[in-house]
């Protein structure tokens, strides 16, 4: 917990934290991973925030990502053995499209 309040004083403003030269190294460098918690999934869609603030981040910044979906195969209920094929075959694409971008999950 940040007792301190500067993460919460962070997240509320409107302005980016980082620096252009920051963001230029996270969209040069790296792509990132969402893969959401256990049962995340049997959340309604108009429930589901999951990531939503780092998500808008990163588009508004053309920073490459994906979220797991249900629709890939992956889900928060099925057990981790199943969920494996659809984390290998995001990580494929990902290395496909942007060979040597390290992955962040």
């Amino acid at each position: 917990m940040d007792q301190s309040g500067q993460y919460g004083d962070l997240k509320s403003q409107q302005l980016p934290v980082l620096a252009d030269d920051e963001i230029g190294v996270l969209q040069s460098r790296y792509q990132f991973l969402f893969i959401k918690g256990f049962l995340g999934d049997l959340l309604p869609g108009r429930l589901d925030h999951y990531f939503s603030d780092q998500l808008a981040f990163l588009e508004r910044n053309n920073i490459d990502h994906l979220r797991l979906e249900s629709d890939s195969g992956f889900g928060t209920q099925k057990l981790s053995k199943n969920n494996v094929g659809p984390i290998i075959d995001a990580l494929t694409k990902f290395n496909a499209e942007q060979p040597g971008k390290q992955v962040v999950i």
